[in-house]
């Protein structure tokens, strides 16, 4: 069919057309603009350069006049003068000092007087002669708290006031109190006129720090200028140097450099116009060459959409074939047509390849599952690996199992187990490298990595293992805040070895329980010999059964971790391990509860005694699990068993005191009939009853006095008898004492109260 317009062919056309127009414009202007700007560039690297080397002229006549002031002032003569006291009779000392201070006034050099100080005699040397007193002394004696190359104004009575340069250097320069000062003095015209006749018929000025000007060309700078001059100044560090505009419409330059040496600022002036003028055909030059490219471009665009419309019409009309057959809605944009199927063809093939790699990464972990189980023969491993992509380009392989220790005193529980090992798994993604990660899957509670190395050094591939192993315990305490132990399998060479690689991973892991948690197992580190626990390990089995009949908690818990230490201390396996704390528990429930089957009873969640302790994994978890499932019920059976044998005990000594009141009874005869110490009777029949054996006694025999003298007619005589006292006398006594008041008395108090 033909198509009632082109219409993708008008837009490629009139989009070519605008390309071509906005790129060539903004290439003319670009490149107007670059030209502009390197012209400006070179002419203010040029007045830069010129400012530079005046600066460099004025400071290099400033470091001459300081190097000779320096050699002048170190030299033996100086350092003696300034230490007398001079007058003019030493006139022929004072004609050398001001033979020196002639010297640094050349013609080079523009330095209208040398003054030489000294401070101990208040005399002083200039152009005039010598000067003593404190009439011209004083104005100069102050310089020396100036900076170098100061412009001050000098007052003295004998020349008139006006600004110089100054330079003051003390003597010796190694004082903080100096003995003298030689001073160099400038007059701001005569470095006005030296400057200018080295200035190359450039115009340049020269400000102090205060802006005030030292040199002046005859071009005289702006108040705006000035002005613009001090607010940049004012931000300026030593050696600054810049350019800014000295008008409101930026028609005028202002170059200009700050000395470290004087702190005076050099500036020049340069109009725009003239930095500009080199670049005043470039406009015109750019404007002809971008007509000259435009037309050139747009004949090239018309043939070149032509020839790539085609194609893209060709499959228009092979899609819109289709789309009449599927009685699609018809549409003239080309490019949306095709799109539209692309989309459609993008969606099936994103949600096939989904599907596939959800599956793809189930079934590979299942193969290597039922690898680990040995269920695969050497073909079917073969196979799988280039059915399910599993890298083939490999030569040594390990298998690390990765188990959680404990979750004990961390902020999951047990129903976080299965998301922990989730996020376990993303950690050991990003953290062992991809060259070395073989696989990773989810197995029985655990992770199973698989590690692989394409070199064939062993030793170079286990510090490797250790050192991704580290780094995986690392980022899970780092992110989860979980320890987690390693068991490392002996490095293997073929994929039918996976199965004995796993179960020596798992293996390995079960050392815990004598390394501690958060451990790194490699199997070969692991070499295991039977032995018996060492001897204080009945010393602290005693100690436990000890604090628990005591019902001391803290050391009982103190003895089970010195215990549990002893244990797993060693070089023994773990089965030996499980082994001892199996016996050893049964030993202290029979010691604790005089039954061994005792110990049989204590099971958790469904589980047996010997599974709940094979399940154990580190000491830490032995320990916890021991004080809440052993520990503890131990302690509480012990109490119940000891108080109903207290019970017992204080009953059967109660029931011989009420059956033998008129009998001689003691704690021996107790003993005798109860067959326990007279001390343990002693001790227990205080502890259930409150009162001691033999208080009891007397108030149980007072209790029946009191009765017989109400309800019988026995005379006292015979109760004192009856009730085993050795006399009257001593009967009542003791029951005055206890009711105050005698036998008789009590007797005829109550009996007339009955009657």
């Amino acid at each position: 069919m033909r198509l009632k317009f082109p219409s993708f062919w008008l837009k490629l056309v009139l989009a070519n057309f605008c390309v071509a127009a906005l790129s060539v414009a903004l290439l003319g202007w670009l490149s107007y603009l670059k030209s502009i700007s390197m012209a400006e560039h070179q002419a203010t690297s040029a007045y830069e350069q010129v400012l530079q080397q005046y600066q460099m002229r004025a400071e290099s006549m400033l470091r001459s006049v300081e190097r000779q002031v320096f050699q002048l002032a170190q030299s033996q003569r100086m350092l003696l003068a300034v230490r007398e006291s001079l007058s003019h009779k030493d006139f022929a000392a004072i004609r050398e000092l001001e033979q020196d201070l002639n010297r640094l006034q050349t013609i080079d050099l523009p330095v209208s007087n040398v003054v030489l100080l000294g401070f101990k005699g208040n005399w002083m040397i200039d152009n005039t002669g010598f000067n003593l007193g404190s009439g011209q002394f004083e104005p100069y004696s102050r310089l020396r708290e100036l900076e170098p190359w100061t412009v001050t104004r000098i007052e003295s009575p004998f020349d008139s006031s006006r600004e110089r340069i100054v330079f003051a250097y003390p003597i010796p320069n190694s004082f903080s109190r100096p003995e003298g000062l030689l001073v160099v003095e400038m007059l701001p015209g005569d470095v006005n006129r030296w400057m200018n006749d080295q200035a190359d018929h450039a115009k340049f000025h020269v400000f102090d720090a205060k802006l005030q000007p030292i040199v002046r060309a005859d071009e005289v700078i702006g108040a705006d200028s000035l002005s613009r001059l001090a607010e940049v100044k004012a931000g300026l560090d030593v050696d600054a140097k810049g350019v800014i505009a000295s008008s409101a419409d930026d028609e005028e330059w202002l170059f200009y450099r700050k000395s470290a040496l004087t702190q005076w600022t050099y500036t020049t002036t340069v109009s725009r116009s003239q930095m500009a003028k080199e670049s005043a055909g470039i406009g015109w030059l750019a404007f002809y060459a971008c007509i000259a490219v435009f037309l050139c471009m747009t004949i090239v665009s018309l043939i070149m959409t032509r020839t790539l419309y085609v194609p893209v019409r060709k499959l228009y009309e092979s899609v819109q074939r289709l789309k009449i057959r599927n009685d699609a809605k018809r549409t003239y944009d080309e490019l949306e047509t095709i799109a539209q199927e692309f989309r459609s063809l993008q969606y099936v093939e994103e949600h096939l390849n989904h599907r596939m790699k959800s599956q793809s990464m189930q079934l590979r972990d299942l193969f290597l599952i039922e690898l680990i189980q040995g269920e695969l023969h050497e073909r079917e491993i073969e196979q799988n690996i280039v059915s399910y992509g599993l890298p083939a380009d490999w030569k040594q392989l390990c298998i690390a199992v990765i188990d959680i220790d404990t979750l004990e005193d961390t902020r999951y529980n047990e129903q976080d187990h299965h998301l922990l090992l989730y996020a376990i798994g993303n950690i050991i993604q990003e953290t062992v490298p991809q060259n070395r990660m073989y696989h990773c899957f989810s197995y029985q509670h655990t992770l199973v990595v698989v590690l692989r190395f394409d070199d064939s050094s062993k030793d170079t591939f286990l510090k490797l293992l250790f050192e991704d192993a580290q780094n995986i315990q690392k980022q899970v305490r780092r992110f989860l805040q979980l320890n987690v132990s390693i068991g490392l399998s002996r490095i293997f060479f073929a994929m039918s070895r996976c199965v004995d690689a796993y179960m020596e991973s798992v293996e390995a892991l079960k050392y815990r329980m004598r390394v501690g948690g958060g451990a790194l197992l490699y199997i070969d580190d692991l070499e295991p010999s039977r032995g018996q626990p060492p001897a204080r390990v009945d010393e602290h089995k005693r100690e436990l059964v000890l604090a628990i009949k005591s019902g001391d908690e803290t050391t009982a818990k103190a003895a089970l971790r010195l215990l549990l230490s002893d244990l797993t201390e060693g070089n023994r396996t773990h089965r030996d391990v499980r082994l001892a704390l199996l016996l050893v528990m049964t030993d202290i429930a029979r010691e604790v509860l005089g039954s061994s089957e005792a110990a049989l009873n204590f099971a958790t969640e469904g589980k047996s005694l010997q599974n709940a302790i094979t399940e154990l994994k580190t000491a830490k978890e032995a320990e916890y699990w021991f004080i809440r499932h052993v520990l503890t019920p131990l302690s509480r059976k012990y109490e119940e068993r000891i108080a109903a044998q207290y019970q017992s005990i204080s009953a059967d000594v109660i029931r011989l005191i009420e059956t033998r009141y008129d009998q001689p009874i003691s704690l021996e005869m107790c003993s005798a009939q109860l067959h326990y110490s007279p001390d343990y009777i002693k001790r227990v029949f205080r502890k259930e009853t409150g009162i001691s054996f033999s208080d009891y006694v007397a108030n149980y025999r007072l209790k029946l006095a009191k009765e017989w003298l109400v309800y019988t007619e026995m005379s006292i005589s015979q109760i004192a008898e009856r009730l085993q006292y050795s006399n009257i006398q001593n009967f009542s006594r003791y029951f005055r004492k206890m009711e105050t008041m005698s036998p008789t008395e009590y007797r005829l108090k109550f009996q007339s109260r009955n009657d």
